[in-house]
């Protein structure tokens, strides 16, 4: 029974029509940073691709997202982003289930447009006026004209849930799922256009709506496939009708159509197929078995073409699928032989050989397997003896008498006329390698060097003194005989000999100083040399044997480990190594890796895996499957981006466009020790190999950003630098603009130029100022001193007022001539007392309190000689008050009551009282004089109303002024006059601070 379905799998033959299409996707979803899988809008605008999901708006700039949502900033309300519309070069459009919104891309701002009118947003669309259409909830529809801030609804369309808005012969054109309307913007007039009455009842339930460039309205619909109509003067003509039934394509529930730059017609479905009509004819994009990673599998919400030619597909569960056209130029064949295929099973391709345009794999698990590249179709050749069956073919020797293969069971010939495989070898040695030298059948694996009859393959024993036997048991990995005849025998740990038949003479080339490496991989023969694949890089060697040329990662090499190399037709090399297929020139200037992002399906190739057919078609094997392509396609990305700098952070905190983008500067402290630039280079063709250079003036020459486009600056010193920044695409193509920023740090103000300046000044200036101030002082000293001479000139002249001592005089002349001498002694010697007191004390700037109050009573007690002692005066001293060690100004008090004497009292005052209280208050020595007067006078400055002026209060106050300022002691001096019922007179209050 196993060998019954082993001979119904033979020669099973593939058609790859569909995949040599090289219709393949990229993905962007979680593990990129997308917020949400469903793509419910893409646009690209301001260099950067946006993607509206239900759970926030997404910046794509191919390397990394940035998310706007309702918890960043700035805040949309609704993370459900149902569409998205650019206005110019910087405003977008926003579309959410809780309002529109319009965010300026430069700055980062965000406004939301009419929140009282516009809430539920399901479709947005700019015509070609630059007018914004939206559609809502409740299916209202509005267009908005920014330039005036006009917003109209119109009213003749009511309830009609719209899908989708196109333009045509000057005519905007609304789709619903039921109508289709055309609307005048002249006139400002909806028209509803009649649908074509044998599709009436097709249309209904329609999902999308598109023109295309001839003019062709395409109306797809849920479950009557797409219906496609002419348009002429109002009037819509059926064209056909694409379903499942007519196409034998799953095309009933459509999802989304659209039109790529090239014309060609997109449609997405519900069931997760995706078509292209081109030229007339469907192509299925979503078929291909073998590689199900790189196809979508969900719901297509909706297409998006960009100005490079990439597709960009929204989907429902995979995120935003990516079809870049550069990627097509690499065709991927992954041989199927079972119907129930195991996609990891026939992946490894161990060698590769072919004539006439038929290609023959050696291929793990597979045995031999042929593709022709004229019907593009494969053919497994299954070895049905149950010893050989799935068997590990490692090389392919194609010869006219059969094709040798090289596997874990030894030797096999097949013939390809009959189909048929023919003598197997006696024993089975694992080979690796398989040459044709003199008729003898080489072969070279882990039991070293056998040679075989080529007609029976048996085996032949060498002689004694050959000198191969010295390496025969070594690993033998590769043999290779070269157009002399001599053959190049390549191992696993001795190195690379090599052997000319003619003369028996092996030649160890490790012996070359400088051939370095003792594992090799593969040979290539050019014209002039011999190309040495080994794990060290690759080796160019002359006819007589010297090393002209050792290429390996220190020249650019993505990888030391070459797997296989292959003459390009561009003056240089194809090298298939661990990390990608690389093109190098000869001179070494153009050096160029191809990597799954580039459309091949793996990295890693194998050794010896390699080969160009006839038509010119180079093929590389590799643990993924085999690459094949054309190098005349490979057409550099010539597209000139822009160079943007997408993000500033300062210690991991953003800084808000607006804080730099105006002036392209930064400014840091000195504290701040980490600066991070994001880069964005506006390049989406294979945008993972995009990248940029920088130059920092005075720091560095320019230099490569690392991986991500991301330059990070930690502990610049202080000063200004001036950034530079070159971006480039993945095929070295420069950006049209260089991107640069201003870089300040101001130094601590220890080590500015002004705080050295000012170490410099300060002590100058101190001197100075001490000098000056010293000046100053004594200035002032000796300005205080004469306005204390003169104070004490007019408080002497004020004690010694003539009419104080003619009034004195004459009242003891009165008492001596009336017989009482005895008291006229009495007031002659207090009158003496006080002359003396008052000389004594101006030459003093201080006296105690006590003192003061003694030479107040003195004068007092002679004052009343004219009042007949009818004026009282009482003293109040309270605690804790010592007037012993309290020290007042001389002669501060006699002023102040004599003037109560000559201006509160007149002659018919009836019990006239002078009350003196003094008491402390905080540190505050606290003098009140009071009187039951006539009160102040502020206009003569004294406590009467006499129109002759006072000095001696002025006088008074000036002095405790001079006193205060003199002792460094606050002062206050305070007249105001006492009212109230059955009271009057005047108050004068003396603050010192003691």
């Amino acid at each position: 029974m196993k060998v019954v379905l082993l001979c119904i799998a033979i020669q099973l033959a593939i058609n790859l029509d569909s995949l040599c299409q090289g219709y393949s996707f990229e993905f962007i979803d979680f593990r990129n940073g997308l917020s949400q899988s469903c793509g419910n809008a893409i646009v690209k605008q301001n260099g950067y691709l946006w993607f509206g999901t239900q759970d926030g708006l997404n910046r794509y700039d191919g390397t990394r997202i940035h998310v706007y949502g309702s918890s960043t900033y700035p805040v949309i309300q609704s993370n459900y982003i149902n569409a998205l519309v650019p206005q110019d070069a910087q405003m977008l459009w926003v579309g959410t289930t809780q309002g529109l919104y319009k965010l300026n891309t430069e700055l980062d701002t965000l406004t939301q447009i009419l929140p009282d009118q516009i809430h539920h947003v399901k479709r947005l669309y700019v015509d070609s006026h630059k007018n914004i259409w939206t559609t809502s909830q409740n299916d209202t529809l509005k267009v908005i004209n920014p330039k005036i801030d006009r917003c109209r609804t119109i009213p003749e369309f009511n309830e009609e849930r719209v899908i989708g808005f196109s333009e045509y012969d000057g005519l905007l054109f609304i789709a619903t799922d039921t109508k289709l309307f055309s609307y005048d913007s002249q006139d400002e007039f909806l028209t509803e256009i009649p649908i074509p009455s044998e599709n009436n009842h097709k249309f209904e339930y329609s999902t999308s709506f598109t023109i295309d460039a001839k003019g062709i309205f395409w109306i797809g619909t849920f479950g009557n496939g797409i219906i496609r109509f002419t348009y002429q003067s109002g009037t819509l003509s059926t064209l056909d009708h694409f379903t499942s039934a007519n196409t034998s394509l799953e095309i009933d529930e459509i999802s989304a159509i659209s039109q790529d730059a090239q014309k060609n017609m997109w449609i997405g479905t519900r069931s997760a197929s995706m078509f292209i009509f081109k030229d007339g004819q469907w192509i299925v994009v979503n078929d291909n078995l073998q590689n199900k990673s790189k196809y979508i599998k969900g719901y297509i919400f909706c297409f998006y073409h960009d100005d490079q030619g990439i597709t960009w597909i929204g989907t429902d569960g995979d995120g935003i699928g990516k079809y870049d056209p550069q990627t097509i130029k690499f065709n991927t064949i992954l041989p199927q032989y079972y119907p129930d295929y195991d996609i990891e099973k026939g992946e490894c391709i161990f060698h590769i050989a072919g004539n006439n345009n038929k290609v023959y794999f050696a291929i793990k698990d597979v045995c031999l397997t042929g593709y022709d590249e004229r019907t593009k179709s494969i053919t497994t050749y299954t070895d049905l003896h149950p010893y050989y069956l799935n068997n590990h073919p490692r090389q392919i020797l194609i010869d006219s008498s059969g094709i040798y293969i090289g596997s874990d069971k030894g030797v096999r010939i097949f013939d390809p006329k009959s189909n048929a495989y023919a003598k197997a070898s006696s024993f089975d040695k694992y080979i690796y390698t398989i040459c044709l030298v003199n008729d003898q059948l080489w072969t070279g694996g882990t039991e070293g060097l056998q040679l075989l009859n080529k007609s029976d393959l048996t085996p032949i024993p060498l002689d004694p003194i050959d000198p191969l036997r010295a390496i025969s048991k070594y690993l033998i990995r590769i043999l290779y005989r070269d157009r002399k005849g001599n053959v190049w025998i390549g191992t696993t740990g001795q190195g690379l000999f090599h052997y000319t038949p003619s003369t028996q003479v092996v030649r160890e080339i490790n012996k070359n100083k400088d051939f370095d490496c003792k594992s090799i991989r593969c040979f290539h023969e050019s014209e002039k040399c011999m190309y040495i694949g080994t794990d060290c890089g690759y080796y160019k060697i002359n006819d007589s044997f010297d090393i002209d040329l050792k290429v390996s990662t220190a020249n650019g090499l993505p990888n030391n480990v070459v797997y296989s190399i292959e003459q390009s037709i561009r003056s240089g090399l194809w090298i298939g190594s661990n990390a990608g297929l690389t093109y190098i020139s000869e001179d070494l200037q153009k050096i160029k890796t191809y990597t799954i992002s580039d459309g091949i399906p793996g990295n890693e190739f194998n050794t010896n895996a390699s080969y160009r057919s006839d038509s010119g078609i180079l093929y590389f094997g590799g643990m993924k499957g085999i690459t094949s392509f054309d190098e005349t396609l490979l057409k550099p990305n010539t597209y000139r981006s822009y160079l943007k700098i997408a993000e500033l952070r300062v210690e991991d905190v953003p800084l808000h466009p607006s804080d730099w983008l105006k002036d392209s500067s930064v400014t840091l402290s000195y504290t701040q020790k980490r600066l991070n630039i994001k880069l964005s280079v506006s390049n989406y063709a294979n945008c993972q190999n995009n990248y940029c250079l920088y130059k920092l003036d005075g720091i560095n020459d320019w230099t490569r950003v690392p991986t991500s486009n991301e330059l990070t600056f930690t502990g610049l010193a202080y000063g200004k630098y001036t950034l530079t920044i070159r971006g480039f695409n993945n095929d070295d193509y420069e950006c049209i603009n260089k991107a640069s920023l201003q870089i300040l740090i101001p130094p601590p103000f220890w080590k500015s130029k002004w705080f050295y300046g000012l170490l410099i000044v300060l002590p100058l200036a101190l001197i100075y100022a001490w000098k000056s101030k010293e000046l100053k002082a004594r200035e002032k000293e000796l300005r205080y001193k004469n306005e204390i001479q003169n104070i004490r000139n007019l408080a002497l002249r004020s004690q010694m007022n003539p009419h104080f001592i003619f009034n004195c005089m004459s009242a003891i002349e009165y008492l001596m001539i009336s017989g009482s001498k005895e008291k006229a002694h009495q007031y002659l010697n207090k009158f003496s007392r006080l002359m003396r007191n008052t000389l004594h004390f101006t030459s003093y700037e201080v006296v105690t309190l006590n003192e003061e109050l003694n030479h107040l009573n003195l004068y007092v007690s002679l004052e009343n000689l004219r009042y007949n002692n009818e004026i009282k005066m009482t003293t109040i001293i309270e605690e804790p008050v010592d007037p012993d060690t309290l020290f007042v100004p001389p002669l501060l008090l006699q002023p102040i009551v004599e003037n109560c004497f000559k201006h509160s009292f007149s002659a018919t005052s009836t019990h006239p009282e002078i009350n003196i209280n003094i008491s402390m208050a905080e540190r505050y020595c606290v003098i009140s004089i009071t009187d039951n007067g006539r009160g102040y006078n502020p206009s003569t400055n004294s406590v009467s109303d006499a129109k002759e002026k006072s000095y001696g209060l002025a006088i008074t106050r000036q002095r405790l002024q001079l006193y205060g300022d003199k002792a460094n002691v606050k002062t206050h001096f305070e007249i105001s006059n006492i009212e109230g019922p059955n009271r009057h007179g005047a108050q004068i209050v003396i603050s010192i601070e003691q």
